[in-house]
């Protein structure tokens, strides 16, 4: 609550950002997301890449 209140001031919205980085959970769930987002641009790279070389019937050794 104090995030909400406060957050237009930068000295305690950047407290409160540090202090939900601390805690495990929220930290856990911020590690999580950013590697399925991760996951899923690389997954792109790699579906394009594919498609793209498959089509011109240029094969890796």
């Amino acid at each position: 609550m104090q995030c909400l209140l406060l957050k237009f001031f930068k000295i305690s919205f950047i407290r409160c950002r540090i202090k939900i980085l601390h805690q495990p959970f929220p930290s856990i769930l911020l590690i999580l997301l950013n590697l399925s987002v991760l996951s899923l641009i690389l997954g792109f790279k790699n579906v394009i890449i594919y498609n793209s070389s498959h089509r011109k019937g240029f094969r890796y050794a």
